[in-house]
């Protein structure tokens, strides 16, 4: 027997299948533009498409519903955070970032 999902998790689902593509992290070799180029790509998204509206309604809705809070973290939010977590430590090998002090640019070294 087929398991039923709400239709807020439906609907998630067929805005992913309908406009989303896999996100690319830029790796220019300059985290701090890599993460601007991020933000913004997203922030476009999420202020100037309609894709963008919805998707921020239903990001609002999942504040309260479980099932569509797993359903957005499923393929949506975790893949991103991998891909940040893996570009952030590419940036930590070169030493642009100290994530052992915190996030932010090394200074002299340290």
């Amino acid at each position: 027997m087929a398991s039923r999902c709400s239709p807020k998790a439906l609907a998630l689902d067929v805005y992913f299948y309908a406009v989303e593509t896999t996100p690319a992290f830029p790796d220019t070799g300059d985290i701090r533009a890599d993460l601007l180029t991020q933000l913004r790509a997203f922030a476009h998204v999420m202020t100037r498409t309609p894709g963008g509206r919805v998707l921020a309604e239903l990001i609002g809705a999942s504040q309260t519903d479980a099932e569509l809070a797993t359903a957005y973290r499923k393929p949506y939010s975790s893949h991103r955070r991998r891909l940040a977590g893996e570009r952030l430590r590419r940036a930590q090998e070169i030493g642009q970032i100290n994530l052992l002090n915190g996030v932010g640019p090394r200074r002299n070294g340290v």
